[in-house]
């Protein structure tokens, strides 16, 4: 990677296969370029059990609230929500990652 000072005296960081074409990138851009595909990857098991998931996955709302009175599209909801929760926290933790890396704030400190 090429480091350049552009006009506002801000660093500016040139990936190697943008250097030709001139397009800086700040250091925070530069490395959310590299993490991005990471973070992708990182969601891929929760989109799959999300994906795949059925009455097995949490049976205590979908076998504990019809015996309780419920409907079975009552319990439906409850587990298509919880599921959802699930997943958007997921998702959340990956972007807070991303974004705290990407600033360095998870960089290891020097001894």
């Amino acid at each position: 990677m090429i480091s350049a000072r552009g006009n506002t005296g801000r660093t500016h960081i040139i990936p190697p296969g943008c250097a030709p074409c001139g397009v800086p990138f700040l250091p925070r851009d530069a490395a959310l370029e590299i993490r991005r595909p990471a973070a992708a990857g990182a969601l891929v098991p929760a989109l799959d059990q999300t994906r795949t998931v059925g009455p097995v996955t949490l049976p205590g709302a979908f076998v504990g609230m019809p015996l309780g009175g419920a409907s079975p599209i009552q319990a439906g909801l409850v587990q298509f929500v919880v599921l959802v929760a699930l997943l958007a926290a997921e998702a959340v933790a990956v972007l807070v990652t991303v974004e705290l890396a990407a600033r360095g704030r998870l960089a290891p400190q020097p001894r």
